[in-house]
């Protein structure tokens, strides 16, 4: 693929150990902040599950009135959606290991994107391959600061991805994505790259409460 050209101010290149807590903490806003856990858990059905079992549980060991046991069981089904929201942000083990053991891999790679003021720079954008296999690689972690977005920054970390997979001999790489909001979005970005979605399931979790989850998979053998 031939790379995008990006402004001035922005260059692309591989991560150093130096770049690990700036790269952890735009991996940290971009999809694991509370907020992002709530607005995908009010547009999934995890917290109305929540709700209906803890109303069907109230009606049968308490002598509430309805709507009351509805309230309770909304606001149960919201305390343990934010007690799981706690434990996974507790801290920032999981971006972390991720960007770490990237890195580390073999055959493995981390591009981060860095805007540059004056004699200092920022990481807006990452993304990372990770190996599965001798023949199989994993894309993930894309993300680019808000304030840097509708500049290719997106577009030109996942190029830079797809070739390092191409000059590393990978015949398969996969992605994933789910059915809300940004994530999906960029859903056409993927599939102009010749991604697509290879298998659909439902996944739980407390940073994806039961929403769609496509696999998407490009074949580096086809052009």
């Amino acid at each position: 693929l031939q790379e995008m050209a990006l402004p001035d101010n922005i260059t692309i290149r591989e991560f150093t150990d130096d770049l690990e807590d700036e790269a952890v903490t735009l991996l940290m806003h971009e999809r694991w902040k509370v907020t992002i856990i709530l607005r995908r858990a009010m547009t999934a059905p995890y917290i109305h599950v929540a709700a209906v079992v803890s109303f069907i549980l109230l009606q049968i060991t308490s002598t509430f009135p309805v709507l009351v046991a509805a309230l309770v069981s909304y606001s149960l089904a919201g305390l343990s959606l934010l007690l799981f929201a706690h434990l996974q942000l507790d801290s920032k083990r999981w971006p972390a290991n991720d960007v770490r053991a990237t890195h580390q891999q073999e055959g493995g790679v981390v591009y981060v994107a860095l805007d540059r003021v004056g004699a200092s720079s920022s990481v807006v954008g990452l993304v990372c391959i990770k190996r599965d296999s001798q023949s199989e690689a994993e894309l993930k972690g894309l993300a680019v600061r808000p304030s840097h977005r509708n500049l290719g920054i997106g577009r030109a970390l996942l190029d830079k991805a797809i070739n390092y997979a191409e000059r590393a001999g990978y015949e398969i790489v996969n992605t994933h994505a789910t059915n809300y909001g940004s994530e999906y979005d960029v859903m056409p970005m993927y599939k102009r790259r010749r991604f697509h979605i290879s298998e659909t399931k439902l996944w739980f979790g407390p940073h994806l409460p039961l929403l769609w989850l496509y696999v998407l998979t490009k074949d580096m053998k086809k052009a």
